[in-house]
C-alpha cells in the first residue's frame, strides 16, 4: 500500500521532463509495472511516469526521485522491489 500511495504521489509530481530523465523514469515505471502485474498489485505505468518527471524536475524533490530509482535498481526481486520508496 505504501509503494502504491509513492508511486501516485511520484506520478503526481513528475510530468514534461529532459529525455535523459524521462528514460530513467521510464526504465523504473517499467520494472515496477512489471513486478506489479507478477505480484497481481495494481499499478499504472503511465501515471508512474509522469509522476517521477514532475518530481525529478523539482530540485528539492529530485533527491527522493534519486534514492527511489536507485531502490529500484537494487532490489533483489519483485517484493523487495513494491517496497521501495
Amino acid at each position: 500500500m505504501r509503494a502504491a500511495s509513492f508511486v501516485t504521489l511520484l506520478v503526481a509530481l513528475l510530468s514534461a521532463c529532459p529525455g535523459r530523465v524521462r528514460s530513467r523514469c521510464a526504465r523504473t515505471c517499467a520494472k515496477e509495472a512489471a513486478c506489479a502485474e507478477e505480484l497481481r498489485v495494481e499499478h499504472d505505468r503511465s501515471e508512474c511516469v509522469e509522476a517521477c518527471n514532475t518530481l525529478d524536475r523539482d530540485p528539492s524533490l529530485r533527491p527522493a526521485v534519486d534514492q527511489h530509482v536507485n531502490c529500484v535498481e537494487r532490489a533483489g526481486d519483485c517484493r523487495a522491489l513494491l517496497e521501495c520508496e
